[in-house]
């Protein structure tokens, strides 16, 4: 039986610490390159590995708890997309009040940056993905509901034979499903599904799922080292280290989550939205550059705190944001404006 939907204090933590590696692998970008040779930036490419498949793992832990959810319903979608519009003009327009020279948009930019999900600088890759794949959510979930745990079993199987890549000399993936596109995030979607309808929780595999993720992990770190290896978002490796390290915090009993994890977790895909948006992403370049251009070491210390110093700012700016949208009604605009959207598509459809 599938565990009662809430939020579990395990499951938070994990979407944080997901988050984390995921930001400190953007500002990570900077300084380090691909071919790493001292043992610092080894260490960074280690963090680097988890950053990629913290991606799946934010995918997953939606499929677990939407796999329940039937019900049609443009609410979160519309919240997701006036958050990410907000953020994109929001710094746009600070920047054209404060930055100077390649930081100071043009009015075209400010136009630009109504846009996040078109083919602009301002596009924000997962956001889109993520937003298509909510679109689809409660037919997959109708449809998952309908098979029976060996049918579900062997729909994953050929998922990860047609759409994952396990290297060069197994493309198929490459060819059919790369882990960029919206196909490869409704198949981690359908096995965090899986694991919530067809997997029972089951404490005393805690050290296993760990040991697994341990092995997995070491593997997947020692074979990014050859070119032919692919590594990406829907490489079987990334996606198996990110359903052990999922199946291992989910052992994990915290119980439900406090108000003050809630409210991190809550507020935790904001970092995405700020470090990502084009003039806030080049201003931590500029400033890197700037000040932080010794060594490795440096560079190091500098990409863990700034990341800390986004996530901070991220937790404090979108309480306020979440303040103003309830104080001036742009929540209940989305709201009401989803609802005529699902209204209008339920009379188109009878």
């Amino acid at each position: 039986m599938a565990e009662k939907s809430k939020r579990l204090a395990n499951i938070e933590i994990l979407r944080i610490t997901a988050m984390f590696f995921i930001v400190f692998t953007h500002v990570k970008t900077i300084f380090f390159q691909s071919d790493l040779v001292t043992p610092t930036e080894r260490f960074v490419n280690i963090l680097t590995n988890v950053g990629i498949f913290s991606v799946d793992l934010f995918v997953l832990i939606s499929g677990y708890f939407l796999i329940t959810s039937t019900k049609m319903g443009f609410g979160h979608f519309f919240k997701i997309l006036v958050e990410t519009i907000f953020y994109s003009v929001a710094i746009t327009l600070i920047f054209m009040a404060f930055g100077e020279g390649d930081l100071k948009p043009k009015l075209y930019d400010l136009c630009a940056s109504f846009n996040p999900l078109g083919p602009t600088r301002f596009n924000y890759w997962f956001v889109s993905r993520y937003l298509c794949m909510l679109l689809f959510a409660p037919f997959l979930s109708r449809f998952a509901q309908s098979l029976t745990k060996r049918q579900y079993k062997g729909l994953i199987l050929v998922i990860l034979f047609v759409a994952g890549s396990f290297c060069a000399l197994f493309p198929l993936g490459f060819y059919l499903c790369s882990g960029w596109m919206v196909w490869w995030f409704m198949c981690v979607f359908l096995i965090g599904g899986y694991i919530r309808l067809h997997y029972p929780l089951d404490l005393s595999k805690r050290n296993k799922w760990f040991v697994i993720f341990i092995i997995v992990s070491a593997i997947w770190l020692t074979l990014s080292q050859f070119k032919w290896f692919d590594g990406g978002y829907n490489s079987v490796l990334t996606l198996l280290s990110a359903v052990s390290l999922f199946c291992f915090f989910r052992t994990l009993q915290f119980g439900e989550a406090s108000s003050k994890i809630n409210f991190l977790a809550s507020h935790a895909f904001a970092a995405y939205l700020i470090q990502e948006q084009t003039y806030f992403k080049a201003f931590i370049k500029h400033v890197g550059e700037t000040y932080f251009s010794v060594d490795v070491t440096c560079h190091l210390y500098y990409t863990f705190c700034n990341t800390i110093i986004i996530l901070i700012l991220a937790l404090c700016v979108d309480a306020i944001r979440e303040k103003v949208f309830k104080a001036t009604g742009i929540d209940a605009l989305t709201k009401r404006f989803s609802d005529w959207c699902l209204e209008s598509l339920r009379k188109w459809c009878s």
